[in-house]
């Protein structure tokens, strides 16, 4: 509150706070709320001190199933770890991450199902640690799913058919063993 708003007396009102779609293109449904508020005596308008606006904005989040900044920083606390090495786990940038616990700035809804997920325990930091650097190799998992009489090594064009190098056709609209 200002210095200005310290006079003014204060009064409640009730307040409409918009919910958003998931996709943020629309209103989900509209929630009314009491907050407190001052009024200024000479045009009778209310004015909210910044207190006021974190509890809207946390209605608004609790809605739509966001953590708060301060369960943010409850779970890296938890965690041990230091926001950097948060940032790093996450895959993003230690200053974004910092704005979350500040309140600056909330995360997607995709990093915060992630951060959710931490938070009940269902995945840990040694999950994050191995997609940091994950080690998949394609080869392999092809390899593991294509069935051997399905490989074709190596195939040559001629006269706008193919002719296999092993034992099948392919490329003519028909495939017979040869």
């Amino acid at each position: 509150m200002n210095d200005l708003m310290a006079n003014w007396p204060k009064v409640l009102t009730k307040v409409q706070v918009h919910v958003p779609t998931l996709d943020g293109t629309g209103i989900a449904e509209t929630i009314n709320v009491e907050v407190e508020g001052y009024q200024n005596p000479t045009d009778r308008e209310i004015y909210f001190s910044g207190e006021t606006l974190e509890k809207l904005d946390e209605v608004k989040s609790r809605h739509m199933g966001l953590l708060l900044p301060e369960e943010i920083k409850e779970l890296r606390d938890q965690m041990g770890v230091t926001q950097k090495r948060m940032g790093e786990l996450l895959q993003i940038g230690e200053k974004s991450y910092c704005r979350w616990e500040n309140g600056r700035e909330r995360p997607s809804r995709s990093l915060n199902l992630l951060l959710a997920a931490l938070s009940d325990g269902r995945i840990d930091v040694a999950y994050l640690e191995s997609r940091m650097k994950p080690n998949f190799d394609w080869r392999k998992q092809i390899e593991r799913s294509v069935k051997p009489e399905d490989r074709i090594v190596r195939i040559e064009f001629r006269e706008s058919c193919a002719i296999p190098i092993n034992s099948r056709w392919v490329g003519t609209g028909r495939s017979s063993t040869g």
